[in-house]
């Protein structure tokens, strides 16, 4: 059978924003490859000069993936913080995911001009949110939902970043030049792993319910759900389904 978290990925990457963003980041990538071969595939060895250029010009090529790490590191240390601020920092880096030349201001209301690459309904979770409303309430995604998806979108915009460098260091290693000075790695080993074993967050569980339930333990246990990124909905059921009536 298919797990739930194998489900839960296929999801996240399928996502209208996600496919969306990943056709985008393509077309800049398969652009940027082309450029790269255009300018310096030849036979001739490769000096100090043009290594220095094909060097410049592989970081300005890579400066929306770099801008898409930084949010990708920012929504992590959002899941990390269980509470409104934590909620914030998710929503604002998976739009600065998704547009990495969004120019919204962290604590900014998004609007269609200042985020104008970012759906409507990420917009409204993102002002909701600054306003106090948590994630999974009113309808807003949950924080497993947005984590999940930051998760699939970042594992395609390193396989495409991977891309761009292997063409980049082969050139220059055809040419007798080397390889790591022309395309340096941006990523390191710890970010790379954890982009690419990325678990996709569990749905939280209810706890068992006091031998003796009260209204104020019922809210409690609904609150601490919805904290871990549930719905309110989802956090009824799971509730009823740990056994609170």
């Amino acid at each position: 059978g298919v797990s739930a978290e194998t489900t839960a990925r296929e999801m996240a990457t399928n996502a209208p924003e996600v496919v969306e963003a990943r056709a985008k980041a393509q077309t800049k990538v398969t652009e940027a490859v082309e450029a790269v071969k255009q300018r310096f595939e030849n036979n001739k060895p490769l000096g100090v000069t043009e290594a220095t250029s094909m060097r410049g010009q592989f970081y300005t090529q890579s400066a929306a993936f770099q801008a898409s790490m930084r949010a990708y590191t920012t929504i992590q240390e959002g899941g990390k913080n269980p509470t409104a601020a934590g909620d914030i920092a998710i929503v604002y880096g998976y739009m600065q995911l998704l547009d990495p030349g969004s120019h919204v201001l962290a604590g900014e209301q998004a609007t269609a001009e200042n985020a104008a690459g970012i759906p409507e309904r990420i917009r409204n979770a993102y002002n909701r949110a600054l306003l106090g409303t948590r994630l999974g309430e009113a309808g807003a995604p949950t924080r497993q939902d947005f984590i999940a998806r930051s998760n699939a979108l970042m594992r395609g915009q390193l396989d495409l970043h991977d891309q761009l460098a292997k063409v980049t260091r082969d050139i220059a290693k055809n040419r007798k030049g080397d390889p790591n000075e022309v395309a340096p790695d941006l990523v390191g080993p710890d970010l790379r792993k954890a982009i690419k074993s990325a678990p996709e967050p569990k749905t939280p569980e209810a706890a068992a319910p006091p031998s003796k339930p009260t209204i104020e333990a019922g809210r409690a246990e609904l609150k601490r759900l919805m904290g871990l990124g549930m719905s309110q909905a989802g956090g009824l059921e799971a509730m009823k389904k740990a056994g609170w009536k």
